[in-house]
């Protein structure tokens, strides 16, 4: 029975000392685990901070291209405006060119005719010798 109580007290001592032991190797692993996380931790919110600087800088990138961007289509804009009433006075001016033309046209065919008449010994009326001594008729807008 001596024997049965050195065994059973040399067990728990072994016991204790298997304790003891798991204890310190679970300390030991949580504080490496610890240490692990924070590094970890430590890491991502420097990556964090990286990307939050990135992203900052990259608003304010787009905000200066979509700034620029936006001045170049108003300048574009004002720009398309400003020809398109530019060739609408060209066009207009066109218009009246040609209808002036067009009547002096039909004034020297008429004034052609005249004279034909007159060269070739057709009689001429006073309205047509009167209009044949003023010239052509003035165009609209001169």
């Amino acid at each position: 029975m001596a024997r049965l109580h050195s065994l059973l007290r040399a067990a728990e001592a072994d016991k204790e000392a298997v304790q003891v032991q798991a204890k310190a190797e679970t300390q030991s692993i949580r504080e490496t685990i610890r240490a692990e996380g924070n590094l970890c931790a430590e890491e991502f919110r420097k990556q964090a901070v990286s990307r939050e600087r990135d992203i900052h800088i990259l608003k304010e990138q787009y905000a200066a291209v979509q700034e620029s961007y936006s001045a170049r289509i108003s300048d574009l804009q004002a720009r398309l405006a400003k020809l398109r009433s530019r060739y609408k006075a060209l066009e207009g001016r066109r218009n009246l060119e040609m209808e002036g033309f067009s009547r002096d046209i039909a004034t020297l065919k008429r004034h052609v005719v005249k004279l034909e008449n007159l060269c070739y010994g057709t009689k001429l009326t006073n309205d047509d010798i009167r209009l044949l001594r003023m010239g052509p008729v003035p165009r609209v807008g001169d």
